[in-house]
């Protein structure tokens, strides 16, 4: 049995040589057919249509549409702009104009009669016009008291210094001045021993000379002195009485000399 099964084997062997063959035959025909070049990717023709090669330029032009849903909208800017209406620039020529002469209708005699017969037939008295009020004349207050029939200028002291008065006070003498002046205020200082120590203008006259003096008088003052130690605060005040300036001789006369 061992026997009859070898042979069997053995007899199917050019079998075996027959699929073997097959098989490599097979594998050589892959391998030559696998060395052929890589086909070549085919080239893509471009497909445009004329609703793209329309919308391009608008799209160009608008660049803000980026969602697709404003630019379905209507516009006159978009695929359906060809159907709206658009109105052209308003032109308009200037040009020189000038009335013509229109006449009145009514002669110029008759002019506001109308007015005159609406006064001739009015009965009522007009309202009467409120009276314009008269300003009320007040004679004028000064607070300076000057004696101008006197006719000489005055210096007085106020204040705390006003009977500390050493001696009497200088006489200011009179001025020759165009304009009347305000009468000079310098303030004082006394120190305990009844001496000046300073004297400010705090009141001018108007005339520089004028107060200048005032202060030359103003450190001509002496005082009693202070019962307490101390400086005391007073107030000069100068009253200048003014006469006009005597008038100049005229020419080609000489003044005549006493």
């Amino acid at each position: 049995m061992s026997a009859s099964s070898g042979m069997g084997v053995l007899g199917n062997r050019p079998l075996w040589w027959w699929v073997l063959l097959s098989f490599a035959v097979h594998l050589g025909i892959i391998w030559l057919l696998g060395e052929r070049p890589a086909p070549r990717a085919p080239v893509e023709e471009t497909f445009r249509t004329t609703l793209a090669e329309n919308i391009a330029p608008v799209a160009a032009r608008l660049p803000d549409y980026e969602d697709p849903q404003l630019f379905a909208l209507p516009s006159p800017r978009g695929f359906s702009g060809a159907g709206w209406l658009r109105a052209g620039p308003l032109t308009h020529a200037f040009h020189e104009w000038a009335d013509e002469q229109r006449w009145l209708a009514l002669p110029v005699e008759s002019l506001g009669g109308a007015f005159i017969q609406y006064v001739r037939l009015l009965t009522e008295p007009p309202p009467p016009m409120p009276r314009k009020m008269e300003p009320v004349l007040q004679p004028l207050v000064s607070d300076v008291t000057v004696d101008w029939v006197a006719g000489q200028s005055r210096l007085r002291v106020e204040g705390p210094l006003s009977g500390r008065l050493l001696q009497p006070a200088p006489q200011p003498p009179n001025l020759q001045h165009k304009e009347v002046l305000r009468p000079s205020v310098v303030e004082l200082t006394v120190d305990e021993r009844g001496r000046v120590f300073s004297a400010i203008l705090v009141g001018e006259s108007g005339w520089t000379t004028a107060d200048e003096l005032a202060l030359e008088l103003a450190r001509q003052l002496q005082f009693q002195p202070a019962v307490t130690a101390g400086i005391t605060l007073g107030r000069m005040v100068v009253e200048w009485h003014v006469q006009p300036p005597p008038k100049p001789a005229p020419s080609g006369v000489s003044p005549v000399t006493p």
